[in-house]
């Protein structure tokens, strides 16, 4: 039983390092991204509004996946 509750424990946080990478990695690829584009430091606040409302979840759902062997991507 305690070996299996390691797994799990370890499984969950490398589930979690991968999401906080992907979410570092979005956080600060955004900004960037945009001003190529021309998007003025005014509009940033809408741009990390969509993100947070559209990207977050669908990381979230997919690290949740993960995590409890729904979908198994990176294990």
């Amino acid at each position: 039983m305690f070996g299996e509750k390691k797994k799990k424990g370890k499984k969950r946080k490398l589930a979690m390092k991968l999401f906080l990478i992907i979410m570092f990695l979005l956080i600060y690829n955004i900004p960037q991204v945009y001003a190529g584009v021309g998007v003025t430091h005014y509009d940033y606040f809408a741009i990390y509004m969509i993100y947070f409302f559209l990207i977050l979840p669908i990381l979230l759902v997919i690290t949740i996946a993960v995590e409890y062997k729904i979908i198994r991507l990176f294990f």
